[in-house]
């Protein structure tokens, strides 16, 4: 007696795919977001897959199906952490006002990066790079992420700021003034709570002052000497 043919099995539908990459990606962000948010609550040193896990409300199963080793994950959350403080930084500069110019514009910038310096996520990042000091294996990944973040940000802000299109030594020069000076003001507020709003703005103002210095500089004076060559300088190994 002829059996039957077993059924052929369907191929799985372009909308079914996608959708289930689409749930493999938002578990992936998820697992991503516990991950910082365990840096937070926990610290690097103290935080295990299994209590991402928990945080993330996701079984272990479904946690080593994304990430095979805590390496592998550390790794893929400072990415994430990177590329959500590059959000944050774009967003403060591009809520500027249009039509500021001289030294209104150049407050509205050092205010936008303050601004970003006072963000919980740029708080965690900062432990991070304090933790590698001590910790080998972190400090093998965070070099290699910062130095992308830092690449990537310089670019990303010579591209969106028209004003130095053809300057990019001068603008990478500001962005260091900026950066050193504006960082080292933040690191006092947070471990030390020693400065108050009023020095602050003291500090803010007289880095708009520099800046515009910078600026306005003809490329003739000793000043300009700082900054001439400076983006091959800021490349050298």
């Amino acid at each position: 007696m002829p059996t039957k043919n077993a059924a052929t099995p369907k191929e799985p539908s372009e909308d079914g795919v996608k959708w289930q990459a689409q749930k493999s990606s938002m578990t992936r962000d998820r697992i991503l977001d516990a991950t910082i948010d365990g840096f937070i609550k926990l610290g690097y040193s103290k935080l295990t897959t299994t209590q991402v896990a928990d945080i993330a409300g996701i079984s272990r199963g479904a946690m080593r199906h994304h990430f095979d080793s805590k390496k592998e994950l550390i790794q893929a959350a400072i990415e994430h952490l990177h590329k959500k403080l590059l959000g944050i930084y774009f967003h403060n500069l591009s809520s500027i006002p249009q039509g500021l110019t001289g030294r209104e514009l150049i407050r509205a910038r050092v205010d936008a990066y303050w601004s970003y310096l006072n963000e919980d996520l740029v708080l965690v990042h900062q432990e991070l790079c304090m933790t590698a000091r001590t910790e080998p294996e972190l400090k093998d990944i965070i070099t290699v992420m910062v130095k992308a973040l830092d690449d990537q940000a310089r670019q990303s802000v010579l591209g969106s700021l028209d004003d130095f299109e053809e300057d990019a030594d001068r603008l990478f020069f500001i962005i260091d003034i900026t950066r050193f000076n504006l960082e080292a003001l933040a690191r006092g507020k947070w471990q030390l709570s020693l400065y108050d709003d009023q020095l602050v703005e003291r500090q803010l103002q007289h880095l708009t002052l520099c800046i515009e210095q910078v600026v306005n500089d003809d490329g003739t004076t000793d000043l300009s000497k700082l900054f001439a060559n400076y983006q091959n300088i800021n490349q050298s190994p």
